[in-house]
């Protein structure tokens, strides 16, 4: 996450690291030995969530407050809109708050399972994971979700924005895209041994991060079509253990 300034990364066992310019990193004290997995920010706050339940927010990333969030879910990602905060979460949680300090249920999903990652185009929100399954949910307005897509096995792991279409990836290559979040998910399957993490579509930059190597990674450079590479660097999953 970053306000343009500061960039704040999150990582397990309470990690939380500052930089200015992404070369220097700082560590910060977040009070915490729960996974870290999610970041945001808005209305003027950073905005964390990971294990149990737990919420951090801080005005400039370096001192950190916790916020009761009245869950004990897994909180794996968070967005602001513009208008509010969105976390999304294990047991089909989602929870929305106006200023990242009160938070309220928002809805259970249709399927009680675990969303890893949340995106918004400006009208619809798209909700992606799945425990040992694939599921895509949609929402217009946060609170009342559809399932688009539900499968037995895998894991779709993250989806973004990059102002044409949303694009989720997932466990051995596989990517879905779609227009708006509602309509036909388009299908694309690269046979690689390792899952897709992170997406990052900032800027219409499309990036991909992989926990690949070697010929695997070979192979994605080769990629054409709409997923594009421009970079890799090594991540953590988005599970925290035992999750």
């Amino acid at each position: 996450a970053s306000n343009g300034e500061t960039h704040l990364a999150v990582g397990n066992y309470g990690t939380l690291l500052t930089s200015a310019d992404l070369a220097s990193w700082t560590w910060r004290n977040s009070g915490t030995g729960l996974w870290l997995l999610g970041a945001a920010w808005g209305v003027g706050k950073f905005v964390v969530v990971g294990e149990r339940g737990t919420i951090l927010t801080s005005p400039d990333g370096a001192s950190w407050t916790p916020q009761a969030s009245g869950t004990s879910a897994v909180l794996y990602d968070v967005l602001f809109d513009g208008t509010r905060f969105i976390a999304s979460g294990s047991d089909g949680v989602f929870l929305g708050s106006a200023d990242g300090v009160s938070w309220n249920l928002l809805a259970t999903a249709p399927v009680r399972n675990t969303f890893q990652a949340i995106a918004f185009n400006g009208s619809t929100y798209v909700a992606v994971g799945g425990d040992l399954a694939r599921v895509i949910l949609s929402s217009s307005d946060g609170a009342n979700w559809t399932l688009r897509f539900s499968e037995s096995g895998g894991n779709i792991a993250d989806v973004a924005w990059n102002g044409t279409e949303f694009v989720a990836v997932g466990d051995r290559g596989a990517v879905w895209s779609s227009a708006d979040g509602n309509s036909l998910y388009l299908f694309r399957f690269f046979d690689v041994p390792r899952r897709i993490w992170l997406l990052d579509l900032r800027t219409g930059k499309r990036r991909v991060w992989k926990e690949l190597h070697g010929a695997d990674l070979a192979a994605l450079h080769a990629l054409e079509g709409p997923l594009g590479l421009a970079t890799q660097a090594p991540l953590h999953p988005r599970h925290p253990a035992g999750s």
